[in-house]
């Protein structure tokens, strides 16, 4: 899974552990182990898996100077601005289902990199 998508293996155990931690997926050890969706990918929204794995907001305002004047004023602008913009964002997430993410992926597969007789909840790395 991390070669596939350019990172670590560290930062993609740390993001399943989140995820099992938010009881979105299992792992099991041993040979046929793996990891396992918890619930069904029609129930399961692109926003659980968000909240699971983001501890920061997207727009995260830093400590400006407060001898500044318009530093000091600057969070209670930009809160109002970034407060609407993440409940877009989250509105949108909401509205999108893990299983339209796979069929999608699958619509758009090429060369077969991925099993589409999978049972429903798991997955293969290839």
């Amino acid at each position: 899974m991390a070669a596939s998508v350019g990172t670590h293996p560290v930062v993609v155990r740390r993001i399943l552990g989140s995820l099992r931690q938010a009881g979105l997926v299992s792992s099991q050890s041993g040979p046929g182990g793996g990891w396992t969706l918890t619930c069904d990918p029609a129930a399961m929204t692109l926003l659980d898996i968000y909240r699971a794995v983001e501890e920061e907001p997207v727009l995260p305002l830093h400590q400006p100077s407060h001898c500044c004047p318009i530093g000091a004023c600057m969070h209670d602008t930009l809160n109002a601005v970034f407060d609407q913009a993440e409940t877009a964002m989250e509105q949108t997430l909401a509205s999108v289902t893990l299983a339209s993410i796979v069929a999608s992926v699958r619509d758009s597969a090429v060369g077969g990199h991925v099993e589409a007789d999978q049972p429903r909840g798991s997955f293969t790395v290839l």
